[in-house]
């Protein structure tokens, strides 16, 4: 009877957990449903190289030079599904983003299972927040990296608390496998390294000869596919992660960046800067403290909240840093969401300790816990529906929405793939946008700061260059100064774009 009971508790229990997956995977769908699944220029970076590997095994992207700026793990993974299905992922995309976000919401529903700190309905409620989630969406509504590497980064956390509530070899290579595999997919994924180690060192359970070798094992194997990933970036590009530009935005301002995202999960209508800024501090703060707290003996060890609170500060460590040091795209949601899941399911874990201090009854705690996230489910159902109307008339801003679609620029270039005399270069202010909507090549304009690259387009002979209107960088060099130095004697006009044939002047 015993045991019957506990097989029936134990599919419910999963049923529904897989329904609210399965309500992931149809809002992917259903998000995704006007134009296919969103496409950004990484995507393109992405899905080139994908499609190179998968029909010539060829790690390069579609401007021909090799894949060194992102890790490889994401297109293989790419290029694997399209060789199984037969189907080019743009075409499936949606499916494959709805099938990962499924695999998040089931992971976290593992991952608050493992030390059982929640009950069963705060944990269904925390599952429909995660599902719904509109910070979570606008990842898995793209073709990028981040709707892998969420997954992986989870599964890593998750086999991570397994381990440290028993540690041994076997659990602990499990743990460098997901770790690995993370780590190819961004590079990001070496503040998992990170994460591993502060909670092998910090152990109390492993003498020091047990220590040292668990260490030395996970720090081998962890960064194993990253190193031959770096080691084939240095030998056919001769830098280890691409060219990377010196910082220009300060850690104060990218803070600034990171605590406006962060305080956009929540609601926060209202709020000052300055409240929405110290909220954002303490709660870091509170995370440091988490983190800590087995440290000094005064919560156990490994439990779900503590590997979450190390990943969280790892990340944002990590983030802040590389954001400030070297030049990046600004701080935006995107980077953020790999700690969205951990810091949701310690938050909760933070109230309802709280409440427990109260001597609250239990239906009082229950009660003050759903009025929370209920709360919040109601915030990211009124955000997700405004998100959903707004792409019923424009699509998922990106690539592949209407005023991309409708481009005359690029449907003359896909019209007339034979305008361009083959011995002149042409050149392009989005060189990607001319390979993903004509399927033509174009090379990057210049950066303003490699003088090399620049002078060698400035005193040309002959180039063509295509200009979107839409497409502003500032990195490169504007029209003001290509007009300045060079002549046109040729061009084409269109109401979102221009096609200019420049000579010496």
């Amino acid at each position: 009877m015993d045991s019957f009971k506990r097989i029936s508790n134990w599919t419910l229990s999963n049923s529904i957990a897989s329904g609210i997956a399965l309500l992931s995977f149809g809002l992917v769908i259903l998000y995704t449903n006007y134009n296919g699944v969103g496409v950004s220029p990484d995507s393109i970076v992405y899905l080139s190289t994908a499609r190179n590997i998968a029909t010539n095994f060829s790690f390069t992207e579609y401007s021909g030079d090799r894949l060194v700026d992102f890790p490889l793990g994401y297109p293989i993974f790419l290029a694997l599904i399209k060789l199984i299905s037969w189907t080019d992922p743009l075409t499936i995309g949606p499916i494959i983003n709805g099938l990962l976000y499924a695999v998040l919401i089931l992971l976290a529903d593992a991952s608050m299972k493992v030390h059982r700190q929640f009950q069963a309905w705060n944990r269904y409620l925390i599952l429909i927040v995660i599902a719904i989630s509109p910070a979570l969406l606008q990842i898995y509504a793209m073709l990028w990296s981040e709707t892998l590497f969420l997954v992986l980064s989870l599964l890593a956390l998750l086999l991570l608390m397994r381990y440290v509530s028993n540690p041994s070899i076997k659990k602990l290579l499990i743990c460098c496998i997901s770790v690995a595999l993370a780590c190819i997919t961004r590079y990001a994924g070496i503040t998992l390294v990170g994460t591993g180690l502060a909670l092998i060192f910090f152990h109390s359970q492993l003498d020091w000869r047990n220590k040292i070798k668990h260490l030395l094992l996970f720090w081998i194997l962890s960064v194993s596919l990253l190193c031959v990933n770096i080691i084939r970036n240095t030998l056919v590009n001769g830098t280890p992660t691409g060219s990377r530009e010196p910082g220009i935005v300060s850690l104060q301002t990218n803070f600034s960046f990171y605590t406006q995202i962060v305080a956009n999960w929540f609601p926060n209508h209202g709020m000052p800067d300055r409240l929405v800024a110290f909220v954002v501090t303490a709660t870091l703060i509170f995370f440091i403290v988490m983190m800590m707290m087995p440290i000094w003996k005064r919560y156990k060890y490994g439990t779900v909240e503590h590997v979450c609170s190390v990943f969280v500060i790892a990340y944002t460590v990590f983030i802040l840093g590389i954001s400030t040091l070297t030049h990046f795209e600004q701080l935006n949601n995107r980077f953020l969401t790999p700690i969205y899941v951990p810091a949701i399911i310690v938050i909760l874990i933070w109230l309802s300790r709280s409440l427990n201090k109260l001597h609250l009854s239990t239906a009082a705690r229950k009660f003050v816990i759903s009025i929370f996230l209920v709360g919040l489910i109601c915030f990211n159902v009124f955000t997700v529906y405004h998100m959903i109307d707004i792409t019923k008339n424009y699509g998922i801003p990106g690539y592949t929405d209407k005023f991309q679609k409708n481009s005359a620029t690029a449907l003359f270039l896909k019209k007339r793939p034979h305008f361009f005399d083959p011995k002149i270069p042409v050149y392009s202010n989005a060189h990607e946008a001319v390979y993903f909507l004509s399927d033509m090549k174009a090379a990057e304009l210049p950066h303003k700061n490699d003088p090399i690259t620049t002078n060698r387009f400035l005193k040309g002979s002959l180039n063509y260059l295509i200009w979107f209107y839409q497409t502003k960088d500032t990195d490169l060099l504007d029209s003001a100064t290509v007009m300045a130095h060079r002549q046109i004697i040729g061009q084409y006009k269109f109401n979102d774009g221009a096609i200019f044939l420049f000579k010496n002047k």
